[in-house]
């Protein structure tokens, strides 16, 4: 959760100890685009690595995780932790809010394939 900075409209979306991640998502049919919004997003300057992640989901209706579900199971995770409300700021800031569950509930994701790339010059 301390790694969580793309919330916080870094450049990048994980970075801790000067290790960076940058997660794309798609669901989109083969072949699939993964859209770099700036340069910095791919910047390892400062850091000692970099990894670019590729996550490909299926979209599913009713079936899957869904975006509450897996709140849920980081809440889990982060309970009693001093990350917890940590947490909480970063869903809102993301503008995750609890009162918004109902449009979620039915769209549920199922991981396809898992992509990662070592960012060099």
């Amino acid at each position: 959760i301390r790694a969580w900075t793309g919330a916080d409209g870094a450049p990048r979306d994980f970075e801790l100890r000067r290790l960076g991640v940058e997660v794309k998502t798609s669901a989109a049919n083969e072949p699939q685009i993964v859209p770099i919004h700036g340069e910095r997003q791919l910047d390892d300057s400062g850091l000692y690595a970099l990894t670019l992640v590729h996550l490909s989901f299926e979209i599913l209706r009713d079936a899957g995780e869904s975006l509450p579900q897996a709140v849920t199971s980081l809440r889990e995770l982060a309970e009693g932790r001093s990350e917890a409300g940590l947490l909480e700021d970063r869903l809102l800031q993301s503008g995750y809010i609890d009162d918004h569950v109902d449009l979620y509930r039915r769209t549920g994701y199922a991981l396809r394939r898992t992509s990662h790339f070592r960012v060099r010059e």
